[in-house]
């Protein structure tokens, strides 16, 4: 009998159990070889589409069963740990948990006035430099400039030679927290930062302000760290939620939602606005649904580390940022922190 003369729902159960059955066996191989195909990524979303996350989950299972069997599972020694940011939690496996269930943990910090008074000044100078856009002496809650365009990010090389960044890197509270979501030892796949803006072309679009889903690894964690305060009218960010673990909205097409769509989903009580003070730290898994609140005054200066339990679908080989050399050396305890940068 030929597929085409089956009925529709079935054609459609077929297609999905084939799609399944595709992405598991590449990332078996993956997990086998590390190896990396062009179409891992289409292949990552593909699985996202067709079972909401699930798929994503049994691929997660697999890694920390394989990553643990070679040693490189999450450390479970908790106690103990010292933080350069000022970190101090009472109970990090609680905290570990409360992430889990949440997706998603602030944190204040202490202790971090210079480094973030020199990250901006240096962030500002760079801004000038590399675009053009001269922030000096603007406010970043009140200021009403408005600028051509609404996010600019800073180079990743630039960042990571930044003090600030190496201690936000080298934090064992932050490491330990990621290291027990995700359940192995992490790999470091993204370092970033960002100025948000008002601009005349972020009131004309809605695209940023609609609420998402990020589909970037079979799992990952984003660690914000505050550079200046996040306020109500600055862009604070929004979230909903234990959303990252129950998807209730389509993930087999437009993957933006209004929200009117999301309110019938999860109802309004539900989201969360995360505005805080300069220096707080947002752990987030960003398969939840999120956005930025429109940007009305003032500025945002974000610092975000993304972490991974492996490089299945990454992007972006081939585009090495330049590590200090002391930096690896101090991180060398950690084997598969720099693997994206090697």
């Amino acid at each position: 009998m030929k597929i085409k003369s089956l009925p529709k729902n079935v054609i459609n159960i077929y297609r999905r159990y084939r799609l399944t059955q595709s992405f598991l066996k590449r990332y078996a191989e993956f997990l086998r070889y590390q190896n990396s195909a062009p179409d891992d990524f289409a292949e990552l979303n593909t699985a996202m589409g067709i079972s909401g996350g699930k798929l994503l989950d049994k691929a997660a299972k697999k890694a920390q069963n394989y990553y643990s069997r070679h040693s490189l599972s999450g450390s479970k020694n908790l106690s103990g740990l010292g933080s350069h940011l000022g970190l101090n939690l009472d109970n990090i496996e609680q905290e570990i948990h409360s992430l889990r269930n949440e997706g998603w943990l602030l944190c204040e910090t202490a202790n971090l006035g210079p480094y973030l008074d020199s990250f901006l000044n240096n962030a500002i100078d760079q801004l000038k430099e590399e675009n053009g856009v001269n922030l000096l002496g603007l406010d970043p809650k009140k200021s009403n400039k408005t600028f051509d365009k609404e996010i600019i990010g800073l180079s990743e090389e630039w960042i990571l030679k930044q003090e600030l960044t190496q201690l936000f890197l080298q934090d064992e509270i932050v490491h330990r927290i990621v290291a027990g979501y995700l359940g192995v030892d992490p790999v470091l796949s993204q370092t970033i930062s960002w100025f948000s803006m008002p601009s005349e072309a972020s009131a004309r679009s809605q695209s940023a302000q609609r609420w998402h889903y990020d589909c970037d690894y079979v799992r990952w964690i984003k660690v914000f760290l505050y550079v200046t305060d996040v306020t109500n009218s600055n862009g604070a960010h929004e979230f909903v939620p234990k959303s990252h673990a129950n998807l209730k909205v389509s993930t087999s097409g437009d993957s933006r939602f209004d929200d009117d769509q999301i309110n019938k989903s999860y109802g309004i009580e539900e989201r969360r606005t995360f505005a805080a003070p300069r220096g707080a730290i947002l752990f987030e898994d960003t398969r939840g649904l999120h956005r930025g609140k429109p940007l009305i005054e003032g500025y945002r200066l974000v610092l975000a580390l993304q972490f991974t339990i492996d490089l299945f679908a990454e992007r972006s080989f081939g585009k090495r940022a330049w590590l200090e050399p002391s930096l690896m050396k101090n991180l060398s305890h950690r084997p598969r922190y720099f693997e994206r940068y090697r």
